[in-house]
């Protein structure tokens, strides 16, 4: 390593957000919003069960971080995020982050030596650091996770539309023209009345009825008010509403890292099915995130319907490794 090479604890670990976000965005081909220090330590303190006697794996060197966590017995050290595989537990320059690992897998002789890595993009740099040292682990895999439905904004949201067919912007534009339609932006409320509006939504959804929504899992509904505490605390949370008449009657919730905006949960009620709100929503959310400098918009996992908005689609792999 070029620079001092330090162990950090978890509890000092949570005192370098700041550091941990700068690199996130800085790091080529991550997810950066899902390798920052929000998700990460959303998902650490609410997807897992026995947090409290997990043992931790964090090193630093010159700004590049490796930061892993053993749940329990299964031999292996994993992202602080594992439920999806978007986090990636290396963040910085991708040959700078593997040394580093290396070299804290030497420094701890004792230890066990299986790492997950998520989070990496296929094809990717930190991919083909990886692929260029195989022959050099006892053990390689490479295992499909997650993807990332990416719109870029670079150019802006009218070079964006350009881009999409007639019959997309004839659509989108249908659904701009509803009347009795109003837009509100709540990124300032209280965060937990308006966790409270958002469940109150989503219980009118086809979903709710059906008993599949994510929210009626509680570790899911403690993960993401845990993303929206620590998002309107730092003023990157990014929430609007649709109201008919006194009615709320759709959401999108998002979040900001730089440059970057990750879409988390959109839902309507179910009898606004006919009325194209899903589409205003995103739409004027978009319109909002660019004139923001937002120019990487997330809109997370695959679902059909993204694929009329998207650009690209990253997929992510899990690549684990067993060191010798």
């Amino acid at each position: 390593m070029e620079g001092a090479m330090r162990r950090v604890s978890i509890s000092d670990f949570r005192k370098c957000e700041g550091a941990f976000a700068e690199a996130a965005q800085l790091s080529p081909d991550l997810s950066p919003f899902c390798s920052g220090p929000v998700w990460q330590w959303a998902a650490h303190d609410s997807l897992h069960e026995g947090k409290e006697t997990a043992e931790h794996f964090i090193y630093e060197a010159d700004g590049n971080w490796i930061a892993f966590v053993e749940w329990d017995d299964y031999g292996l050290w994993f992202p602080f995020e594992g439920a999806w595989m978007f986090a990636c537990p290396l963040v910085g320059d991708p040959h700078r982050c593997i040394e580093l690992l290396e070299t804290a897998v030497r420094e701890n002789p004792a230890m066990q030596k299986g790492f997950c890595i998520g989070g990496v993009l296929d094809g990717g740099e930190l991919h083909r650091a990886f692929r260029e040292k195989r022959e050099e682990f006892l053990s390689y895999r490479e295992v499909p996770m997650s993807e990332a439905m990416i719109i870029e904004l670079g150019a802006g949201s009218d070079a964006w539309l350009s881009r999409r067919s007639r019959k997309f912007r004839r659509t989108l534009r249908q659904a701009t023209e509803v009347e009795g339609i109003e837009i509100v932006d709540l990124r300032e409320e209280k965060v937990e009345d308006l966790f409270e509006r958002m469940l109150g939504i989503q219980e009118k959804t086809y979903k709710w009825s059906e008993g599949t929504d994510i929210f009626q899992s509680g570790n899911y509904e403690r993960f993401y008010l845990d993303i929206m505490r620590r998002l309107s605390k730092s003023g990157d949370l990014r929430f609007l509403v649709a109201r008919q008449g006194e009615e709320d009657i759709a959401y999108i919730f998002g979040g900001t890292l730089g440059k970057t905006y990750r879409g988390f949960q959109m839902s309507y009620a179910e009898s606004a099915r006919d009325l194209g709100v899903g589409n205003r929503l995103q739409w004027e959310n978009l319109v909002r995130c660019e004139q923001e400098g937002v120019e990487r918009y997330d809109l997370g996992m695959h679902a059909d319907y993204k694929e009329r908005w998207i650009d690209r689609r990253d997929d992510y792999l899990a690549i684990v490794v067993a060191f010798p």
